[in-house]
């Protein structure tokens, strides 16, 4: 009997048998002695979870799938032939890095072009298995007429009619103060002003049953407060800090509990906090058992399960973009380390990033070179590029602010400093920060970049001319103005490089480039500005919807990933596209 085809889950999907197309395909698997027990029990896990991507988004299945179960090996045979039978299909996207399926998220929903998160963004539980997913309270004449139930237990999402918004009672109310709100109970009534710490911001809440007065916000260093108050005194009853500003507070109805969301993490508190769901809402539901929350945040609704033991730590959630070394041979995401062709995690860096309550890191505040990895967010930490082992700084540490602008070398060895367009630029080795030159710019150095062992160290001033000195300073290029018309503006967010070739200066922005040639008749010209071309020949990023990246090719062909960008290529293996969590092989002719 001919195996069943993966192409079956995306079918299935499509025409609402997700749950029927799975168990075709794992009765399959099992009889060829292909997945176990427990591999089985783990898929349909997968599958309860994402089924509200999966019906949504029919497109995104296989490669989520996929991701989803790369590490069972038992499925290495299927995999193979997946793999062979996708081939023969056309273009796609192989994952090569595992991704996990949380065991304290029970379901996930996606965006799509019809259910908008960043509009239906109020979730509101309706018994423990149904979440009605609505507009912000806007003037009656522009609110969304429409709603949708999500029935999260198999992913079904049903667009309603809805409700009229229920005004609530003109008093008591809140109003803007300096601070914190100001309480008004009644009209006639002088506005009360709320205990806030002098320096912060508050929002303020009225508990359901109108004895307690919720206020919460940040204080000094940007730390969370929720200061909980009698509504009659205004004495405060309970205060709890966070480690973040505090965006939202949940009441269990009947109970002294509360759900403390900031932009970092949701926390059940009683007393004492009691557990913790590793990511933020300012929009969030409580299920009336107190087991489930609903976190709506950047484009996905999740619904968390607090019966699950304390989710563990998780170092991957915040850290370094995604980025390849020059060589191609490594991959930083977040917090580990990969090989940028297998995808295999090689290590889980102990990073440390600063907290800035102004200003920033210089930037760009990281480089992942052929040799070192740098990081520049707190101050200065270096990693070894090969297996992710940290080292220890030789020499004083470097203090950077994000008025300084600095470049790297393509090895991470040295490390070019300029001070908010100043003329003066001094060049480093690391590990030991031994100043190794000092050289001075006539034009000022708004951007920089060095060639390998900082020989030689070109400078964008403000009036975007080109300068070209080697490290003792002398003078070897002046190239032309790259600004047109406009200044400072174009070089926000640019980064300055030479080329592979070394015949060549490229200053890169996010919609594309400029390039100077070094070398030949057309010295110190500037090129024409070219669109950014990130991804391999013939392919381009659509705009998608959320955490959805589309890819389209100039012969039509479209693939759909549930992964947000930005996306980077491998510079030696342009068909490996990496994104925030996720990389990948594209494979097949259009």
């Amino acid at each position: 009997m001919s195996p069943v085809s993966i192409l079956e889950l995306e079918r299935g999907a499509g025409s609402g048998e997700l749950t029927a197309s799975l168990m075709v395909l794992l009765d399959d698997l099992e009889r060829r002695g292909e997945l176990g027990a427990a591999d089985r029990e783990h898929i349909q896990r997968v599958a309860r979870v994402r089924a509200g991507v999966w019906r949504r988004l029919p497109e995104v299945v296989i490669a989520d799938f996929l991701a989803r179960t790369l590490e069972l090996p038992q499925l290495a045979t299927a995999r193979a032939r997946w793999t062979e039978e996708l081939d023969g299909r056309g273009p796609w996207l192989r994952p090569l890095r595992p991704i996990a399926t949380r065991e304290e998220v029970v379901a996930e929903l996606c965006e799509s072009d019809e259910l908008v998160l960043t509009t239906f963004c109020t979730p509101r539980f309706v018994g423990e298995d149904e979440v009605l997913l609505e507009a912000r309270p806007y003037p009656a004449a522009t609110s969304p007429r429409v709603r949708w139930r999500w029935c999260w237990r198999d992913g079904a999402v049903l667009r309603e009619d809805a409700e009229p918004p229920v005004l609530p009672p003109a008093y008591p109310r809140f109003e803007p103060g300096d601070v914190a709100p100001l309480l008004r109970r009644r009209a006639a009534d002088e506005a009360l002003a709320l205990p806030w710490p002098e320096f912060g911001r508050a929002d303020a809440q009225l508990s359901a049953d109108g004895r307690r007065i919720f206020v919460y916000g940040w204080y000094e260093d940007y730390d969370g407060l929720l200061r909980v108050l009698d509504a009659e005194t205004l004495e405060i009853q309970r205060s709890l800090e966070f480690g973040s500003p505090v965006l939202a507070v949940l009441e269990h109805p009947g109970s002294e509990e509360l759900a403390v969301a900031t932009g970092s993490a949701v926390t059940l508190v009683d007393r004492q906090p009691r557990w913790t769901a590793s990511e933020g809402a300012r929009h969030a539901a409580w299920s009336a058992s107190g087991r489930y929350l609903c976190l709506v945040q950047g484009g996905m609704a999740r619904i968390w399960d607090s019966h699950c033991a304390q989710p563990a730590q998780r170092l991957d959630e915040s850290g370094f973009p995604p980025c390849f070394d020059p060589e191609g041979a490594r991959l930083l995401d977040g917090r580990g380390l990969f090989d940028g062709h297998s995808g295999a995690r090689l290590a889980t860096l102990a990073a440390r990033f600063g907290d800035y309550l102004e200003g920033g890191p210089p930037a760009p505040w990281y480089h992942l070179g052929s040799e070192l990895l740098v990081s520049l967010h707190g101050g200065l930490s270096l990693w070894r590029t090969r297996d992710g082992v940290a080292l220890p700084l030789e020499g004083e540490g470097m203090h950077l602010g994000h008025w300084d602008c600095v470049a790297y070398d393509r090895s991470g060895r040295y490390l070019a400093r300029g001070h908010g367009g100043a003329s003066t630029v001094s060049v480093h080795e690391l590990p030991s920060t031994t100043r190794v030159a000092e050289l001075d710019f006539a034009g000022g150095a708004s951007l920089l970049a060095l060639t390998p062992g900082a020989e030689l160290i070109a400078a964008v001033g403000e009036e975007g001319e080109l300068e070209l000195r080697d490290r003792g300073g002398t003078l070897l290029l002046r190239g032309e103005s790259v600004l047109s018309g406009a200044r400072h503006y174009e070089f926000w967010g640019a980064r300055l490089d030479f080329t592979d070739d070394g015949e060549g200066v490229v200053l890169r922005r996010r919609d594309g480039c400029r390039r100077w040639s070094l070398v030949g008749p057309d010295a110190g010209r500037c090129r024409a500005f070219e669109p950014a071309a990130s991804l391999p020949p013939g392919w381009q990023l659509a705009s998608g919807a959320g955490l959805v990246s589309v890819f389209v090719h100039d012969r039509g062909d479209r693939l759909t990933l549930p992964h947000a960008g930005p996306w980077v290529a491998n510079p030696r293996q342009p068909m490996l596209l990496a994104c925030s969590g996720g990389l990948f092989e594209l494979r097949g002719s259009p």
